[in-house]
Parts: C-alpha cells; structure tokens; sequence
C-alpha cells in the first residue's frame, strides 16, 4: 500500500460528526508514536494469582541466605517447589526446561513490576532478593492484606521509570497510571470500556491530559456504534503499530492498574469501573493536585530503592522526607 493510500485511509468521511474535533484527536493519536501505559506481557495480575505470587516470595525467602545466582538452574528449583505445592502446573508434552521455566521467570518480572523484588550482586552474578515491599507482602496476615499491599505498589508505579523502554516511555513527563484511571472514571461516570482506554486513556502522558481525554470519551459516546468503528479503523490506519501494540497490551494493563478491589476489572464485558466509590474517593483525596509529588530517579537503582519501600508515596511530605535522607549534608 502506497504512503497515499495510507493516510487517505485514515481520513474520516466528510460528513463525520464533530470531525475537526476527531482529527485533532487523530494527530494526537499519531504523535503518541507506540508510547503508552505499558505492561509486560504475563499472567494477568488477578486476586486469585496472589498466591502464587505470595508463595514465590516466600521460598524466595526461605532461598535467599544462599544466594543462588538468578540462572536457568535456580529458576528449575523454584519450578519444582512450586509445582510439588501445587501452585504452578506448568508441564505439558515435549516441553524443554526452559520452556518450563518461563512461568517462573513471567512471575518474577510481574514482581519486579510490582517492586516486591529486586536483582542484586555484581554484574553477570545477579542474584534475586525480597526488597522490604516483598517482606512486607510475604508477612501478609490474610490474602485481603496482601491485596492491599499489591495496591499500595501499583498505586505509587509511574511512567517515566527506568523500567520500561525509552521508545514506549517517550513523552512522559510524570503521570500515576492508576491514579489516572481513577481520575478518567470518575469523570466518565464510573466506567470505560477497553475501546475507550486503547483509544484516549492510553494516550495520557501527564496528570494536565485529563480534561483532553475526559472530552474525547464524552465525545466518542455520542457516536453510533457503525461510527465508533469507522473511528476506530482510522485509529487502525493512522498509525497500525500503535494500533497493534496497545490492543496486544491493553489486557495486562487494565488488569494491572485495576487490580485493586475499589475497582473492577471485566475482561469479558471489556470494561474498568469504580466497584467502591468510597474507597475510590479517598485515594482520590490523598493523592490530590496539592498533594501528590512524581518524583525522578536518576538510575535503576533509585527507583528500585523508593518502589520497594512500602512506606514510599507520591506525596510531597513522603517526598522532602525522602530529600533530606539522602541530602549529602
């Protein structure tokens, strides 16, 4: 297809309702590049993995005094305890060991994400340890404790981090993921649907986009449905690796970043809604404008430091506490 063709596919019919309105939201669409709320691809992060979860940590623990290096024979060690425990069941026919293994690696990069765990040692001799997030989750006197410290970690994740790559953190400039969904269905009457999170909610790149993304929901839903999907395919044309990539993503993010009980994530129906409004309205009040900091991090190591502290929180007392531990004076 030829680069004519492209964009004369991606223009909206003449007589498209609000079009101007929609074309702007088209060459934001395409400026956003394949920047997004990324999360690697994995288990979904769902009540019933915490478990599992909890029980990796725990060996982990029970390991960690000796130090085995984060390699394909200790990642088959912590597949054979977990299986004889009966939480992973991962084999099936003609299978390598490696091809076993990935399970274990899957949650040990969701651990990661979450700052429950931590790569330590010199270089080419990592070795995986708890940080104090991951202690505290391992300690958990109940699985509704253990939920809430995993929503405590995703509360505080924020793009950019040294984490995610720079080609899908480009643009960033300091935004909450969690708490800009919270924000968006709290100004869209309690619920998205996927197509309205892939299209506009993915597009934020700081807390200042809100009111932007609030508009072109309220706008999108006063579509038909055959015009929705026209926006849609231009979504498609425009910009067809974005398109690809935030579709194959969106799952493990709206899981990820909806994982806390105050809100409900239904992959079948597709959609992200507020399940405790209270309990949204409170985490809405402690990270309010005046409130709420996003810090920088010069290095890895930094960000490991603050994301695996459970006592960290994008807030501005947390933040000048925080300043002046490590003021060199």
């Amino acid at each position: 297809m030829t680069t004519q063709n492209r964009r004369s596919s991606a223009n909206l019919p003449p007589k498209f309702p609000l079009k101007r309105h929609f074309e702007r939201f088209l060459a934001s669409y395409r400026r956003r590049g394949v920047a997004h709320f990324y999360v690697p691809k994995g288990r979904t992060l769902k009540p019933e993995a915490v478990p599992a979860l909890q029980r990796f940590c725990a060996i982990l623990a029970e390991k960690q005094s000796d130090e085995h290096v984060w390699n394909q024979r200790f990642q088959s060690e912590l597949l054979v305890d977990l299986v004889d425990e009966g939480v992973l069941d991962p084999y099936t026919d003609n299978q390598t060991q490696s091809d076993a293994n990935a399970l274990v690696r899957v949650l040990e990069t969701v651990l990661k994400y979450l700052g429950l765990v931590r790569k330590d040692g010199p270089r080419g001799e990592s070795y995986l340890v708890l940080t104090p997030a991951g202690e505290a989750f391992v300690a958990a006197p109940s699985d509704d404790d253990a939920v809430d410290i995993l929503s405590r970690q995703i509360t505080k994740y924020q793009l950019p981090n040294p984490f995610v790559s720079r080609q899908v953190a480009a643009g960033f400039t300091g935004i909450l993921p969690h708490l800009f969904l919270l924000q968006l269905l709290d100004r869209s009457g309690g619920v998205i649907s996927t197509f309205e999170y892939r299209l506009f909610g993915s597009l934020a790149s700081s807390h200042e986009d809100l009111e932007e993304v609030v508009r072109y929901i309220g706008s999108y839903r006063e579509l038909s449905e055959d015009n929705q999907k026209a926006l849609q395919a231009s979504c498609a044309a425009t910009h067809p690796q974005r398109w690809r990539r935030v579709a194959r993503s969106s799952t493990y993010e709206m899981s990820f970043f909806g994982f806390p009980s105050y809100v409900g994530y239904d992959n079948d129906a597709g959609v992200l809604r507020i399940a405790e409004p209270a309990r949204v309205s409170a985490v809405l009040a402690e990270l309010s404008s005046d409130k709420r900091v996003i810090p920088s991090f010069a290095d890895h190591r930094e960000w490991v430091e603050y994301l695996g502290d459970p006592e960290q929180m994008p807030d501005w007392f947390r933040w000048l506490r925080r300043s002046l531990d490590f003021a060199p004076s």
